[in-house]
Order: C-alpha cells, then sequence, then structure tokens
C-alpha cells in the first residue's frame, strides 16, 4: 500500500509539473484550426493587409474632398518692393509705409510731388520681418474622369488585397490540417512499430525457450535477437518522427514549439468523390485569390480610362486667406483670393499618348495572365481530384492485403508453435504484416490528406460544413 501511494503521488507530481505544456482536452481538427487562425502569424499579417485594404478605400475617397492647409510663413527682407507690398497687405499708414521702404521722410515725399523721383533721396531700407499666416483650399471640379476612376481602381484593388488576404487564411487552415494530420500520422505509425516489437519481443523470446529446450539452433535465435535490434532502431525513429511532427504543428499554430497535444479523432472521409467537373466549377466560383486576380485586371484594364483623362480638359478652384502682422499667428489685417482654372492639354511631347497605348497593352497582357492563372486553377484540381480518387483505390487495397498478411503471420505463429515453420519463415511473416500495416497506414492518411488537398484547390474549407 505504501508504495501504492507514492506511486500516486510521484503521478500527481508529474502531471502537475507537465501541466504548462501537456493540453489537458484533446485537440480536434477543427480545434487546431481555430487556434491557427487566432495566433498564426500569417494568419496575423492577413488580417494587418485586409484592414490596410480597407483604408486604402478611404484615401481614395479623400482626393473627391477639398484640401485645406494652414500655413505660417515669416518673410525677413530689406527689397524696397517686397517692403513696400508686404506693408500695403497690412494696411499700414501710406507715409510710414514710404519711410519704411525707400527710407524717405515726410519732407522727402513731399518733394517727391514737385522733383520726382530722384536718387539722392532714395536710399537702402533696413530689413523688416513679417508673418502670414495663410489659409488654403484647393478642390477639382473636373479631372476628365481621371478621379472618378482612380477611385474605382482603389475599391477594386482594395477587394482584391482582401480576397488575398482570405485566400491565405484558406492557406493557414491547409497547412494546420496537414501538420495536425502529420502529427496524427507519426504517432500512429510510433504505435504500430512500438506494437511489432513487442510481437518481435515475444517471438524472440520463445526461441530462446525453445532453443534451451533443443528445438532449436542457436543461429535462429541470433536472427531473431538482430531482427528485434532493427525494430529497436525503427521505433526511435519513429519517435523522433513524432517529435518532429508536433513541433512543426505548434509552428503553424503558432505556439510554442515545446507544447504538446493530444489530438481528436481524425474527421471521416466522404462515401464518394464528385465528379471532376463539379470540383473545377467549384474553384471557379470560390477561389479567392482567382477572384483577386479578376478584379485586379478590372483595375489594370481602368488604367487605359486613366491615361485617357489626359486628352480631356480639367477644372479647379483654389482659395485662400492670408493673415499678415509683425508677430507669428498674428492676425491684424487680412484679404482673401479665389482662383478658378481651366486647362488644355495642347501638346506634351506625346508622352499622354505613349501612356495610353502602355496601359492597353499592360491590359492585354494581364488578361493572358489572369486566364492562365484560371488554367492553372483547373489543372490543379484535376491533379488534386486525381490525387484523391487514387489514394481511396489504394487505402481499398492496403486495407485487404492487411487483412491477408495478420492471417498469415497467425498461421505461420502456430506452426512455428508446432515446431513445423522455421524461425526465418515466422520473421518473414512479422516483416510482411508490418509493411502491410505501413501501407495501410500510409494510404488512409494520404486519403486525408488529398481529400483536403482538393478542398483547399477548390476553394473551399478543409472541413465540410
Amino acid at each position: 500500500m505504501r508504495r501504492m501511494g507514492e506511486r500516486v503521488a510521484w503521478g500527481f507530481f508529474l502531471a502537475w509539473l507537465g501541466q504548462g505544456s501537456i493540453q489537458a482536452a484533446p485537440l480536434s481538427l477543427e480545434g487546431a484550426l481555430e487556434i491557427g487562425r487566432e495566433h498564426s502569424r500569417v494568419a496575423e499579417a492577413a488580417r494587418a493587409r485586409a484592414a490596410s485594404a480597407g483604408e486604402m478605400r478611404k484615401e481614395a475617397l479623400g482626393y473627391f474632398l477639398p484640401k485645406v492647409d494652414v500655413q505660417e510663413v515669416a518673410i525677413r527682407t530689406e527689397q524696397p518692393g517686397e517692403i513696400f507690398g508686404l506693408g500695403m497687405n497690412r494696411r499700414d499708414d501710406m507715409v510710414a509705409l514710404m519711410g519704411r521702404a525707400f527710407g524717405m521722410t515726410a519732407d522727402d515725399q513731399g518733394r517727391l510731388s514737385t522733383l520726382g523721383m530722384n536718387n539722392e533721396v532714395l536710399v537702402n531700407p533696413d530689413p523688416t520681418t513679417t508673418w502670414m499666416t495663410r489659409v488654403s483650399a484647393e478642390m477639382p471640379l473636373f479631372t476628365g474622369g481621371m478621379l472618378f476612376n482612380r477611385v474605382r481602381q482603389a475599391n477594386l484593388a482594395a477587394s482584391a488585397t482582401e480576397l488575398g488576404s482570405a485566400r491565405q487564411l484558406d492557406q493557414v487552415d491547409f497547412d494546420v490540417a496537414r501538420a495536425w494530420t502529420d502529427v496524427a500520422k507519426a504517432r500512429e505509425f510510433n504505435s504500430l512499430l512500438s506494437r511489432a516489437r513487442e510481437t518481435t519481443r515475444a517471438h524472440v523470446q520463445m526461441a530462446r525457450d525453445y532453443a534451451e529446450a533443443g528445438f532449436l539452433v542457436s543461429s535462429e535465435v541470433l536472427r531473431a535477437e538482430v531482427y528485434l535490434a532493427e525494430m529497436d532502431e525503427l521505433v526511435m525513429r519513429a519517435e523522433n518522427g513524432a517529435r518532429l511532427a508536433q513541433a512543426a504543428l505548434n509552428f503553424h499554430l503558432g505556439l510554442d514549439q515545446g507544447t504538446r497535444h493530444e489530438l481528436g479523432e481524425m474527421p471521416a472521409l466522404p462515401d464518394a468523390s464528385e465528379e471532376l467537373v463539379v470540383w473545377a466549377q467549384r474553384a471557379a466560383e470560390d477561389r479567392k485569390d482567382l477572384a483577386a486576380a479578376r478584379k485586379q485586371l478590372k483595375a489594370g484594364e481602368l488604367e487605359s480610362w486613366v491615361a485617357a483623362a489626359a486628352f480631356a480638359p480639367t477644372v479647379g478652384l483654389q482659395g485662400a486667406y492670408d493673415w499678415y502682422d509683425d508677430s507669428a499667428f498674428g492676425l491684424d489685417e487680412g484679404a482673401y483670393s479665389i482662383k478658378a482654372a481651366l486647362t488644355f492639354n495642347v501638346f506634351r511631347g506625346g508622352s499622354d499618348r505613349a501612356r495610353l497605348a502602355q496601359a492597353r497593352h499592360n491590359a492585354r497582357a494581364w488578361r493572358q495572365d489572369v486566364d492562365r492563372f484560371s488554367e492553372g486553377v483547373r489543372l490543379e484540381v484535376h491533379q488534386a481530384w486525381g490525387d484523391f480518387d487514387s489514394a481511396r483505390l489504394r487505402h481499398a487495397a492496403a486495407t485487404q492485403a492487411l487483412g491477408s498478411s495478420r492471417e498469415n503471420l497467425r498461421v505461420v505463429e502456430d506452426r512455428f508453435k508446432e515446431g513445423v515453420a522455421r524461425m526465418i519463415d515466422l520473421l518473414d511473416a512479422e516483416t510482411a504484416a508490418r509493411e502491410a500495416e505501413v501501407r495501410e497506414l500510409a494510404a488512409r492518411y494520404d486519403s486525408h490528406m488529398a481529400h483536403f488537398q482538393l478542398r483547399h484547390a477548390a476553394g473551399l474549407g478543409i472541413l465540410a460544413n
């Protein structure tokens, strides 16, 4: 009882030590997909790009609104003309202004009316400082459709970015599903080899007992022991593979690579696969990256309209209000100005025509790229559909072969116990059974992965709704 109590205590202690690294509830594939979307760095980057695309729309719409600026300018000059002009803007007294601008006294200004301008009374003025506070606004009234099409391009580009980000999230799901399946496969493979090793160990012990009884020569025992050593090596490799698969899963989940998960059940495969044409149609409708490419093509085609706007006249409006003072941000005296401009494109060296031709050529090239991408998607779906169909057939064949190999092992084992079969026959039967189990395991998990690949290629979620 005391020893049993110590074991229980040690069990609780070890569980307490590992509670931070071992997940309590089994991690289902659905749960893994949720964790991947929440913690994966790729998913976080995709969400950030989608948010950036939303801001792109706001930026484009902002070009339709007036542009308003506030500017503070300090002007220090000793040029008489500038001093005179700035003084007039400040509404200075004329006598004081003439004295400041031209260095003239009141008597000098009186003599000008009778003597005219005379260099004897004109001298260099002292430098003066004027502060100007300006509020200006600009508003494009007509740009030949350039701004309108730029906004349309921005909306299409933003939608394409959002669709591309959504496709990246689908890729995160696929990577997580593949990593989760690899962990399940590696652990089952390790378990399979461990069971096979225990079977081999039992047969080795049986061989030793027969050798001691004189029913078996020592060379047969040695051969069985060599086979057992090979099984030990295979088990160690399988254990390392399972650890690496777990680390890869944590990498795709965005978790610490030392975290260990107990996995849930593998989702069931569908009973039958739909026709290729159905999957290809789904891909054409549901593939987000293909939809993004089509929107980018539309945005590129609008570039021809933007380039053609250069041949249309443009109308713009600009207004400003300026305050002039002797101190910064002073509002002593002010005045407004309003400007309207109508501009015609008469000649720009042919650059506008070249730009229009370039936009049209690029649109044709992009259209070919999108068509080729669409055909590539069809080819990807075709390959995934063929891989899934082939994997299911291989799994059915491997399952049938597994049953035959297990029955063969049972018969040879019985014959060995009766002294009819040799040790080499038993080891060969073990090898055949183990290889059949490995083929069945590989074909089963290949079927799951091929199904995931097919759904991903068609633009569908990893798990069926």
